[in-house]
């Protein structure tokens, strides 16, 4: 599926610390010849009253209390203490979406010089922000919501159609450009809370604060693109799904929409009278098939429905991306565990939307990835652990 890419590195322990909407995964690794081995793990579910609200403000003391917890579980597995580490940040904190812009050029027959390559440069990032927050502000029925970028980037131009790495001493007219871009709306990006966060852990893990670095999901997709089967990469969160197309080796959609693995377990909180601790047990044991048949049975009948609801809020937001989809659909995260969300892709309805053959679904674990990690402790066995490895593999590269 996959072919190997990694260049040779110095060997140092890190930690790839994932901050998702329920829960904390940290493993805790090295780089040695090119190979990443893995040292440790830890996973810790969050507190969902105590942690994030509705919004997506978080109490930053409380988060600092389970990363740190993870993050010192990890160490002692690994026998340990990291120097580095990376971070990924859950989606009511950072975003991620890709954007085409095209201009066309008057003086076409002309040669781009240096200082014209610059300024088209600027323009299109300033273009290409605009455009982003104008497509965020359309999901707002109230009034939108300020938009705060921490980077973009562009990824591909063409020029008359014919890929270029860069613009200087080509011309032509008509000029595409694929940008991807980073981004926090209205209070979740204030420097306050989070920076705090962020500077507790650095002081937890004795390393400066520029020692962590924050990655999303589409860093080290479109990272990796031209090593990744072309497809539909879906991570799927407690309380949100990430969505990533990748096309002809290149990233060309990234979004999400706010529903994931959550009202699964709420069900049977609800219908049984557990706890959440208990209700998530059961849940694993249900996704291993150990419950009873008739208690499995009556399970399905509940998870069904929400299945054929999570499957509709998925075509939805892929109807966003591009006009013909890959038939390959790979499902990670905590929530590809769930039998019906892979039973509502392999048997939900498809003829509204345009596949270059029949769709199929992959749950994806870390073993397929790419020159997979060295793993003698059994850190990265679950599609849990899908994007804490991705992390490992974007620390440096």
């Amino acid at each position: 599926m996959f072919s190997s890419f990694f260049r040779p590195e110095k060997e140092k322990t890190s930690l790839a610390v994932d901050i998702g909407t329920e829960a904390v995964k940290v493993i805790a690794f090295e780089k040695k010849d090119g190979k990443v081995i893995l040292l440790g793990r830890s996973l810790q579910y969050l507190d969902p009253f105590g942690v994030w609200d509705h919004g997506g403000s978080f109490e930053s003391g409380t988060l600092q209390k389970y990363v740190g917890q993870a993050i010192k579980e990890a160490q002692t597995m690994a026998g340990r203490e990291a120097k580095k580490a990376a971070l990924a940040l859950p989606p009511y904190i950072l975003r991620a979406r890709v954007q085409t812009v095209s201009v066309e050029r008057e003086r076409h027959h002309a040669h781009i010089s240096g200082k014209e390559e610059k300024s088209l440069l600027r323009k299109i990032s300033e273009d290409a922000k605009a455009l982003i927050a104008r497509d965020v502000a359309q999901d707002y029925d109230a009034a939108p919501p300020d938009v705060f970028f921490s980077g973009i980037k562009i990824v591909a131009i063409t020029i008359d159609g014919y890929r270029v790495s860069s613009l200087h001493h080509f011309n032509g007219k008509k000029l595409e450009f694929t940008c991807l871009a980073f981004f926090s709306i209205s209070a979740q990006s204030k420097k306050t809370k989070f920076d705090a966060a962020l500077s507790g852990l650095a002081k937890q893990l004795k390393m400066p604060a520029r020692s962590l670095h924050a990655f999303h999901p589409a860093h080290y997709l479109n990272l990796f693109a031209q090593y990744l089967q072309d497809g539909i990469y879906v991570d799927i969160g407690g309380k949100c799904t990430q969505v990533f197309l990748l096309q002809n080796h290149r990233l060309c959609y990234a979004s999400e929409f706010g529903t994931g693995a959550t009202p699964f377990s709420d069900i049977i909180m609800k219908d049984m009278g557990f706890s959440r601790e208990t209700a998530r047990s059961f849940l694993e044991q249900y996704a291993a098939q150990s419950l009873s048949p008739e208690v499995a049975s009556r399970i399905k009948q509940k998870f069904a429905p929400l299945a054929r609801d999570w499957f509709s809020e998925f075509k939805n937001n892929l109807r966003r991306g591009t006009e013909t989809f890959s038939p390959s659909i790979f499902i990670f995260g905590g929530g590809s565990l769930v039998p019906e969300i892979k039973e509502a892709l392999d048997d939900g309805e498809w003829d509204d939307l345009v596949f270059v053959g029949s769709p199929r679904t992959t749950v994806l674990y870390p073993k397929d990835l790419p020159r997979r990690p060295e793993d003698s402790k059994n850190c990265a066995s679950s599609p849990q652990d899908v994007a804490p490895v991705f992390l490992c593999y974007a620390q440096n590269s």
